[in-house]
């Protein structure tokens, strides 16, 4: 009976084991410079994410906004692209979970004028909070802010990272915005 009881108290005792999450979800939003902004510019994208048991994890955000026409974030017929490898932390309460999130990926500006299009890609870096609410198991809802800055080599207003990181000098532009989004969550 009592080596009984000790089993049972040790099983208890012991950790659930911590279960990986994947949630795929695509998503429709709107991009802006400021919340005053007039000009909203629709945005459409997928994200996956993997957590482990919903805290900390990574994702891969791929986006694409329509073309602008005369917007404070965007010139006259611009689209932007980008591809951001982010670190998530979730913060899970019960069928709830609001995350931060943050990176580094591409960014690739086009801006499409007098018979041509110029195309401009390099680094970009976003960070973001957001709430991710499941209706079902599987199913949910996610809602998104971010704010997206494009980070290129420059000689100007330069931003000195320390030296063995091999990345050099950049100077961060003047396009940024801000995207807030709702997509579907698929869990699996």
């Amino acid at each position: 009976m009592v080596v009984g009881v000790t089993v049972s108290a040790a099983c208890a005792a012991l950790p659930a084991p911590v279960r990986a999450d994947s949630v795929f979800t695509p998503f429709l939003g709107q991009s802006f410079a400021t919340r005053d902004d007039d000009v909203r510019v629709t945005t459409i994208g997928a994200s996956m994410a993997s957590t482990r048991g919903g805290g900390f994890g990574f994702e891969l955000d791929f986006a694409r906004t329509s073309e602008a026409v005369g917007s404070a974030a965007f010139a006259d017929n611009t689209r932007v692209t980008t591809l951001m490898g982010n670190a998530l932390v979730g913060f899970p309460f019960g069928r709830f979970r609001p995350y931060v999130v943050g990176g580094l990926g591409w960014l690739r500006r086009e801006v499409r004028g007098a018979g041509e299009t110029v195309r401009k890609g390099g680094l970009g870096l976003d960070a973001g909070i957001g709430v991710l609410g499941f209706v079902s198991r599987n199913v949910g809802v996610r809602v998104d802010l971010r704010y997206v800055r494009n980070v290129t080599e420059g000689d100007l207003g330069k931003l000195r990272l320390p030296d063995g990181l091999g990345l050099g000098d950049f100077l961060i532009e003047d396009l940024s915005f801000w995207r807030m989004s709702t997509g579907l969550a698929i869990r699996f």
